[in-house]
């Protein structure tokens, strides 16, 4: 296995290949009940490209040449389903400047979470993937709740939804602390850090 060196002068993402019918990279006659449901393919988005990873998601031709209609419409209720994790923006910081061991909070506008997500971007097109730990907060008005996962590389982006805690909460601002560099500099940019709303997409149990 080759080991990755988070200091060494290359950089090549994480991927992620899965398949759209469980145990089938090709296709199989009488499979159609092996289509994952469309909460699951949005459970894999997240734990992929929620992750800083690429999310690799086959296509399996039938003998006819041709996808199969009900593959089809499993792509198409994803494509769909991701939408609407990025439809309802909360708030949204382009190009903070974080300076490592000092905590920065954004407070925004109230709302009331049946879920949500806080998404983390590193600018890796100029700066590479160099962030190692933070912490991540929300507030509520019962005070400042963390993220149950250790913060630790974001990438591309990383995608941290809302803690159980924060069910039927008032979230009204996010902190967030970078305490560790792959590089020994004091302060990174990155690309972004925003907040969405996911009521929606927990009524249509979609997460």
């Amino acid at each position: 296995m080759i080991q990755g060196d988070p200091r060494g002068q290359l950089f090549c993402p994480a991927n992620c290949d899965t398949v759209i019918r469980q145990h089938y990279w090709f296709w199989q006659p009488n499979t159609e009940c092996s289509v994952k449901s469309t909460r699951r393919l949005v459970r894999e988005y997240l734990t992929s490209v929620g992750h800083g990873c690429t999310l690799l998601l086959n296509l399996n031709p039938d003998t006819r040449g041709l996808v199969p209609e009900i593959d089809l419409s499993a792509y198409e209720a994803l494509g769909k389903a991701i939408a609407l994790l990025y439809q309802y923006l909360v708030a949204k910081y382009c190009s903070p400047e974080m300076q490592v061991g000092e905590e920065k909070i954004w407070k925004f506008r109230e709302m009331k979470s049946l879920n949500g997500s806080v998404v983390l971007m590193e600018d890796i097109e100029y700066s590479g993937q160099i962030v190692m730990e933070y912490e991540l907060k929300l507030e509520t008005e019962d005070g400042w709740i963390k993220t149950p996962e250790p913060g630790n590389t974001i990438g591309h982006k990383r995608i941290h939804p809302f803690p159980i805690a924060l069910a039927n909460k008032k979230v009204t601002a996010i902190s967030l602390n970078i305490t560790r560099l792959v590089t020994k500099q004091k302060s990174i940019t990155l690309r972004e850090v925003s907040v969405y709303d996911w009521n929606e997409a927990v009524k249509q149990n979609l997460i």
